[in-house]
């Protein structure tokens, strides 16, 4: 007799290879690339991926070791929950826990230090080692018109300049934390309320701004030879009237988010995966998915985030990359029998953390390492052992790089 769980599998395999035999034509559909309308290949042979199951946590962030952060929650008795910040540190086998308290780390950056918040107060936390038996707490500064415990460090660069939002007056109000003060981020002259998502090595900040019926993108710099920040939205102006949201940033000023479409229907009100360059914005898949939100990007411009072709579905992880979308699930073994639903953030060796469906059906986080010459190994592997070369040290076999 077959038991509960092979039948189980059985059928996770199937419906695996049904959704990627439907999301498939996604690859041949047309796309619209700065404006201009351009066929896509049907899949690039630069991406393929080898996933590891990181189990049950919600990862946030991922940095360029390769150390993954987020939470997972844990039953107190049978009504109540608490969620506790984790990471796990690249190649360990085990997820360490930040805290035994109400915890969520958001971000982690190269040197270890990793962002969140403890017992809902912006909290860095210091990793000196990936064993975990010395992890630093350090509580950020908050200012006396705010509750303490009211704030949340989100993003932070490898300076550990962090930002977020407090709470004044019931409101979420976008700030920085840079030693030894926090600093205000200023608002447009219409909103009220907002936060800091993000903030790259060079300073600058991207978030959303809200008059309390939109969210609005925007961006903070810092003045030429002043410390004060000036901000600049990043919406059009049919957007005042929709929603759209900055959620990452990276180091030569590309903006990834989600906007509100610039055409069709405006009854559902979801918002596609957008970037932001220069004053330029740019719709990924416009036409093809249904909803769309871009979470991650890194230092090549690759997105990652969620897309949906049907209303309300689980959605489906997705890539940004040599200027094309594609669905992640045609990029990993269909054997492995995973089913990508989300790709939350994406590091400069090209790894990616989200969530999926696991083999045996489990909502499970996972980690994507490249493996482009396909031999069952991570790309890192090879060229630790010397089987591919990678000249200019960017983690990236140089066979694999796209000229």
């Amino acid at each position: 007799m077959t038991s509960p769980t092979a039948v189980k599998s059985a059928k996770h395999l199937l419906f695996r290879r049904l959704r990627l035999i439907l999301l498939l034509p996604l690859c041949l559909t047309t796309h619209m690339v700065q404006g201009q309308e351009t066929a896509a290949p049907a899949i690039t042979n630069d991406l393929y991926y080898i996933i590891k199951d990181l189990g049950r946590l919600q990862p946030k962030a991922i940095n360029n070791r390769g150390d993954v952060v987020g939470y997972h929650s844990l039953w107190q008795d049978f009504y109540n929950s608490k969620r506790v910040g984790v990471v796990v540190p690249y190649g360990a086998t085990e997820k360490l826990e930040l805290t035994t308290t109400e915890s969520i780390a958001h971000d982690i950056n190269d040197h270890g230090v990793i962002a969140g918040e403890k017992n809902s107060r912006a909290t860095l936390w210091f990793l000196e080692n990936s064993e975990g038996n010395n992890i630093v707490t350090y509580p950020l500064p908050q200012r006396s018109a705010a509750k303490v415990g009211d704030a949340c460090a989100l993003g932070l660069n490898n300076q550990a300049v962090a930002v977020g939002y407090r709470i004044i007056d019931g409101r979420k109000q976008p700030v920085l934390w840079k030693e030894p003060n926090d600093i205000a981020l200023p608002p447009l002259p219409y909103t009220f309320l907002g936060m800091a998502n993000d903030i790259n090595d060079k300073g600058d900040i991207v978030g959303m701004l809200s008059d309390g019926k939109s969210n609005i993108a925007v961006l903070w710099q810092q003045e030429e030879g002043s410390q004060a920040y000036k901000v600049t939205s990043l919406a059009r102006d049919n957007d005042l009237v929709g929603h759209s949201y900055a959620e990452a940033i990276n180091n030569d000023g590309t903006v990834a988010g989600s906007c509100f479409p610039s055409s069709g229907s405006r009854e559902n009100w979801y918002n596609q995966a957008c970037t932001w360059k220069s004053n330029t914005m740019n719709q990924l898949g416009e036409g093809v998915t249904t909803a769309a939100r871009a979470l991650g990007i890194n230092n090549e411009s690759m997105i990652v985030g969620q897309m949906d072709f049907v209303k309300d579905s689980e959605g489906t992880a997705f890539v940004w990359y040599q200027e094309r979308l594609y669905d992640l699930n045609l990029f990993d073994d269909p054997e492995s029998r995973w089913i990508l639903l989300s790709a939350q953030d994406i590091n400069d060796a090209r790894f990616i953390t989200g969530v999926g469906f696991s083999p045996d059906g489990t909502r499970n986080a996972f980690l994507a390492t490249p493996d482009c010459n396909r031999n069952g190994k991570s790309d890192l592997e090879d060229i630790a052992s010397g089987n591919l070369e990678d000249k200019n040290d960017n983690s990236i076999p140089d066979s694999c790089e796209v000229s």
